[in-house]
């Protein structure tokens, strides 16, 4: 339920962090909640990931990416990941 929350944060606070260039940096902020964590205390690499979809989206909204991809009836790809973690998140 959080990450609809989180999303839906995201959208509605779209317009106060303006446009972007396309191959420009997005940064956005999120605090981790006690119900991103696993048993051990940690987020888990599925929750690192989905959270990075939030940001994903902010960053094609923002960039105007999502304008070009609905007119052109694209849908993206991922490929593929990889998750290096510097520290432990809480």
């Amino acid at each position: 339920m959080n990450l609809w929350f989180r999303l839906l944060v995201m959208l509605l606070t779209l317009p106060l962090r303006g446009r972007m260039q396309p191959m420009g940096t997005a940064s956005l902020t999120m605090t981790v909640m006690p119900t991103d964590l696993d048993l051990n205390g940690h987020v888990n690499n599925g929750r690192f990931l989905t959270l990075a979809d939030v940001a994903r989206m902010d960053y094609v909204l923002r960039s105007g990416v999502a304008c070009v991809a609905w007119a052109e009836r694209a849908l993206p790809a991922r490929l593929q990941h990889s998750v290096e973690l510097r520290r432990s998140l809480i």
